[in-house]
């Protein structure tokens, strides 16, 4: 069953002292990518686990993570104050005040406005109770996600198996079309010899074993008997991969690959104008195939 790349899961671990939420995004990408936001202490050795816990449920794209941690503990925000800074600032307002005679009356206000005065700062009370926080948010918000990932994978892998009976049903016609071939160019053969021979006023006398000759040498060089075999396997291959667990896209682009590359054989060896005209259709259901395999994990 096939997984999409592209999904959304969110998850909420809240218990006393301190609350965890976290959201991930997952999009397109051709290896594994995982980026991490968060609004809390700096997480430090939490971030490789966190990274490790995601790479496990995801094996292809980009994963974009956000994380916030509240605690209710007052003993995790510390305020502390630029002394050295502050008697800076001190010193400069009442140098100001004294030069332009101005009321020597500086309030707290003031003081507040001022950056780099005071520094907030969060510490982990907990790192036990911190770290079972994150992972809880972090595993409700990857099993959302894997879930809307397989929803998606679902919708993808109906529209594939769709597009690949339609092209073994024209494949099927190219077969038809294509075991007709050599007595149709048996025919066209003898017709054009005769034409010309009639237009250069010769006897139309034709050498029916020679006519069959050549045919059968023309026949041969347009003969597309491997390739339509060849591709009819590549398609239940294909079928194949669809029903595996694991990751399959980048075998799916390149099975894709290899059927398009039988097609255009196909195309370019048949004198056929039926074959030509469905070897076109086949590319372009192909070519809807591979929009929706860049979506496949």
């Amino acid at each position: 069953m096939l997984t999409s790349m592209t999904g959304f899961g969110s998850g909420v671990f809240a218990t006393e002292g301190i609350s965890a939420s976290c959201e991930i995004k997952s999009l397109n990408n051709r290896f594994f990518e995982c980026s991490l936001r968060a609004k809390c202490p700096p997480l430090g050795e939490f971030e490789q686990t966190i990274k490790n816990r995601v790479k496990e449920r995801v094996a292809r794209g980009r994963v974009e993570i956000f994380l916030k941690v509240s605690f209710l503990d007052s003993s995790a925000h510390v305020i502390s104050l630029d002394r050295g800074l502050a008697d800076e600032y001190y010193k400069t307002f009442t140098e100001i005040l004294d030069r332009y005679g101005l009321d020597r009356n500086v309030r707290l206000e003031d003081f507040l406005r001022l950056e780099n005065l005071l520094d907030r700062e969060e510490r982990i009370p907990d790192r036990q109770l911190f770290q079972q926080a994150l992972m809880a948010a972090l595993d409700t918000a990857l099993n959302r996600l894997t879930q809307m990932r397989k929803q998606e994978g679902k919708l993808l892998q109906d529209d594939i198996l769709y597009r690949l009976d339609v092209c073994e049903g024209k494949m099927v016609e190219i077969d038809s079309m294509a075991s007709d071939t050599p007595q149709a160019l048996v025919e066209k053969y003898r017709s054009r010899l005769k034409k010309l021979l009639e237009d250069h006023g010769m006897e139309s006398g034709l050498d029916e074993g020679r006519i069959v000759q050549e045919a059968a040498v023309i026949a041969d060089k347009s003969d597309v008997t491997e390739e339509i075999i060849r591709f009819n396997s590549h398609v239940q291959q294909f079928r194949e991969y669809l029903q595996l667990a694991d990751p399959v896209g980048r075998s799916l682009e390149f099975l894709l690959q290899e059927m398009q590359r039988e097609i255009n054989t196909i195309s370019s060896k048949s004198a056929d104008s039926r074959i030509s005209r469905l070897s076109v259709e086949v590319r372009s259901e192909l070519e809807k195939i591979r929009e929706q395999v860049q979506n496949v994990e």
